[in-house]
C-alpha cells in the first residue's frame, strides 16, 4: 500500500463512529425492530413511512374465535348426548314376581286372542316387574282336546327384556314354517318324566310373541299348530 493510500484509509478510520457508540443511540429503534415487523407505506406526498405489522394478532384472533365457537356449541353437545335414549337392561327372575290374573284380566286376554279360547284353562298368572308393578308376561296352563290330547304352557310376553329361566331352550331350534301370518319355530325335546312327548315351540304375529311347551301323547304336533294358529 502506497503512501497515499495510507493516508486515506487513516483518514476513513478516523471519521467511523465507534459501533458501541452507535448501537447505544439506537438501541430503542432497534428494540422497536425486533419487536415488530415493518412495511413500507408510500404516502400521496410521495413520501415513504415505516408501516408496522402484528403479524401475531391474526393466529391468536383466529384461535379466540375457535375457542368462543366451542363454548357456544358445548352445551349443545352434552345436551344431546344426554338426551340419547338408553335401552332397557335386561333382567331375570329375582327382579319380578307372580300373580294371579284377575277374571276381568283373563276374559280380556281371551278377546284379544280368541286362538286361545279353544283350551280349557286351569291357573291364569301374571308376571309383574316389581319395580314398577308392570306386566311383563301372562302365563297360562291349559289342556286341549284334538285327535290327540296336549297339556300346554303358554307364556305370552309383553316385556323382550325379561330372561325367564328356560328362555335360552328356544333359541335356534330346528324346525321353522309361517302359519297363517305367524313365525313358528319349535323342537322335540325327547319325553317328559310322564313319558309324554315335549315339545317347545315359539309363534310371533303383529309384535306379540308366544312360549309354548307342549305335552302329547303322539309324536307330532302338526294338529295342534293346525289347529291352533290357523
Amino acid at each position: 500500500m502506497g503512501r497515499f493510500e495510507k493516508k486515506i484509509h487513516k483518514k476513513i478510520q478516523a471519521e467511523q463512529e465507534n459501533f458501541d457508540v452507535w448501537f447505544e443511540k439506537h438501541s430503542e429503534l432497534l428494540h422497536d425492530f425486533q419487536s415488530n415487523d415493518t412495511e413500507e407505506e408510500v404516502q400521496p406526498n410521495g413520501t415513504k413511512k415505516l408501516k408496522l405489522k402484528k403479524r401475531w394478532l391474526l393466529p391468536i384472533g383466529f384461535l379466540l374465535l375457535l375457542i368462543c365457537v366451542a363454548l357456544c356449541f358445548l352445551p349443545l353437545l352434552l345436551q344431546s348426548q344426554t338426551a340419547l335414549p338408553q335401552p332397557p337392561a335386561h333382567f331375570g327372575d329375582e327382579a319380578v314376581s307372580n300373580q294371579p290374573l284377575s277374571e276381568q284380566e283373563l276374559s280380556a286376554l281371551l278377546s284379544e286372542n280368541e286362538f286361545l279360547t279353544q283350551f280349557q284353562i286351569l291357573t291364569a298368572d301374571k308376571t309383574v316387574l316389581k319395580e314398577d308393578n308392570s306386566t311383563v308376561m301372562t302365563i297360562l296352563n291349559a289342556d286341549l282336546e284334538l285327535t290327540d290330547y296336549y297339556i300346554t304352557k303358554i307364556q305370552i310376553e309383553y316385556n323382550e327384556y325379561y330372561d325367564f329361566v328356560s328362555k335360552p331352550l328356544y333359541e335356534n331350534m330346528e324346525r321353522q314354517e309361517v302359519v297363517n301370518g305367524h313365525e313358528v319355530t319349535y323342537e322335540l325335546y325327547g319325553t317328559d318324566d310322564s313319558g309324554l312327548f315335549l315339545y317347545r315351540m315359539t309363534s310371533e304375529k303383529e309384535g306379540v310373541k308366544i312360549y309354548w311347551e307342549i305335552h302329547c301323547f303322539e309324536e307330532s304336533i302338526t294338529e295342534f299348530i293346525d289347529s291352533v294358529l290357523k
